[in-house]
């Protein structure tokens, strides 16, 4: 050990009388440096933990105050040297503050082990500066003596066989607000084998749990040979308010090395990125809907996520009175990010539903990487609701009748909706002065847009007036599903007119025709 010392003299009393000498304390610091742990491996990177041992010296006692101070180091610093240790060192000077006597708390220097260092003990220097106070006296006129000392200790440290690890991959398919997996890849970059070795991670934040919900789990993997990689998959769930950002994960492993001790390796960092939440999007919705008619809603969805949405199923949710869909499930089969599939919904829209916008709210249900099963949240679109379209436009052919007479009415029936009318009886209805002996007519089948003429016989009042009456007439038909239906009631116009020339009025014709005969009686009688 070197030292090198500096004496300074310093008066603590402006004025000390002549030939007066005080009773001093003298002493000095006694330090010694040591390595809680010196054992080290090729390539690792690594911190060595020096204590400072103060057992001070007195040479000269005194009160336990003035001792104290004589042996305490003040303003101490640290500095690890080169040597021929193979060693990188990546600490500069440290502080370590004053240091009474006792022992210190450890001083971190950061080190790096050459890769191909050969196995021995190495010592390296570590240099030591500080202050003390030599002498003090112990009483009135007080005077002291500082000293500054540098000197130069040795450690050892001994370059050997042992486990080392390091993380060569992390790989993630956990998505916010979802659970997945974390494999860890990890190393044993050492020049040792570890047995009975249990690899460890713990989440240090709360959006990230692993196993069940808990901030930690292990496995083991037993034996492992130097080189060897072991790659770990955990369990890990991310919360529905978790940003989408890098988490970090705590990785040790705890082994048994070559002596049977039980060793523990220092935290190996890394972290995975969750993939966003699974979001899924309705779009291109067009729908055929009408009141007191079964009509298709149909649309897309897409995956809008990062996650693959495997056998997805939309659902449709709508409860709303009077819209019932036939089927509530459209099978959507497997969604990659960014793809889309048709969906279509055929919807019975009741007699009772009013026409306008309705709201419609679906969800997928799917599963996730993990083979399990899980919910979109609600996914909504707006759908306009038609009015009620008449089955058939009704127009009357030949709708005219003179008063008195009969006539056939003619009526061309043209189906006005969107699928094929099957089976379709009129009936007609008839008023006075209107009457009918032949009030129904049969249409086979019409298919969309497809007209037909049925015709009915009707009859007029002789004493009707020439103007327009009504007449009326309804169907019952089945439409492509079989059911049977009953139109709304249609009217029609059928222009009655008087007879043609003007004819004499039939009563006075007929009271003419009894005052005629009434006096061809009287004269008959006279004659007799």
């Amino acid at each position: 050990m070197k030292r090198t010392i500096a004496v300074v003299l310093l008066l603590l009393v402006a004025a000390v009388a002549p030939g007066v000498v005080a009773a001093s304390v003298r002493g000095s610091p006694d330090l010694d440096l040591y390595l809680s742990d010196n054992r080290v491996t090729p390539g690792e990177k690594t911190q060595l933990s020096v204590t400072i041992q103060n057992t001070g010296d007195i040479d000269s006692g005194g009160s336990p105050a003035n001792e104290a101070r004589v042996t305490t180091a003040r303003g101490t610093t640290l500095e690890m040297r080169e040597s021929s240790a193979p060693i990188t060192i990546k600490s500069g000077k440290v502080a370590a503050g004053s240091v009474p006597e006792g022992t210190s708390p450890p001083i971190p220097f950061s080190i790096v082990v050459d890769e191909d260092a050969a196995l021995g003990t190495y010592t390296i220097p570590i240099r030591v500066s500080y202050t003390y106070t030599n002498q003090i006296s112990d009483r009135s006129p007080f005077v002291q003596q500082q000293r500054s000392v540098t000197e130069t200790h040795d450690v050892t440290i001994v370059v050997e066989d042992e486990s080392r690890f390091e993380i060569v991959g992390t790989t993630s398919d956990a998505s916010v607000s979802d659970s997945g997996t974390v494999t860890v890849r990890v190393q044993n970059v050492g020049s040792a084998p570890a047995e009975d070795a249990t690899l460890s991670v713990q989440s240090p934040n709360s959006d990230v749990t692993l196993g069940a919900g808990a901030q930690s789990a292990e496995s083991f993997v037993g034996s492992w040979a130097a080189g060897e990689t072991k790659s770990v998959t955990y369990r890990v769930n991310v919360a529905d308010d978790a940003e989408r950002r890098s988490y970090s994960l705590q990785t040790t492993v705890a082994y048994e090395n070559e002596d049977g001790e039980q060793v523990q390796s220092s935290p190996l960092a890394t972290g995975f990125v969750p993939g966003g939440a699974q979001e899924f999007e309705i779009g291109n919705v067009e729908s055929n809907l009408r009141v007191d008619a079964e009509g298709t809603l149909r649309g897309q969805v897409a995956n809008t996520g990062d996650v693959v949405a495997a056998n997805a199923v939309l659902v449709i949710d709508t409860q709303t009175q009077n819209l019932n869909p036939v089927e509530t499930e459209v099978a959507l089969g497997t969604l990659e990010p960014g793809q889309a599939s048709d969906f279509a919904f055929d919807i019975e829209v009741g007699e009772e539903a009013s026409a306008g916008p309705r709201q419609f709210t679906f969800h997928v249900e799917y599963r996730n990487n993990e083979g399990e099963k899980r919910q979109s949240d609600p996914l909504d679109t707006q759908v306009a609701v038609g009015q009620k379209l008449k089955e058939f436009n009704v127009e009357a052919v030949n709708a005219t009748v003179t008063g008195g007479q009969s006539t056939t009415l003619e009526v061309a029936v043209t189906n006005n909706g969107e699928e094929t009318l099957s089976d379709i009886s009129a009936k007609l209805f008839a008023d006075s002065p209107l009457s009918t002996s032949d009030d129904e007519a049969f249409i086979q089948s019409l298919e969309p847009g497809e007209t037909a003429t049925i015709e009915f016989a009707v009859s007029a009042d002789g004493a009707a007036l020439e103007k327009n009456y009504p007449v009326s007439m309804d169907f019952q038909y089945d439409n492509e599903q079989g059911d049977t239906k009953l139109s709304d009631t249609y009217q029609l116009p059928v222009q009655v007119n008087e007879p043609e020339g003007g004819g004499l009025p039939v009563i006075p014709i007929a009271v003419g025709a009894i005052a005629i005969a009434l006096i061809g009686l009287y004269v008959l009688y006279r004659r007799q």
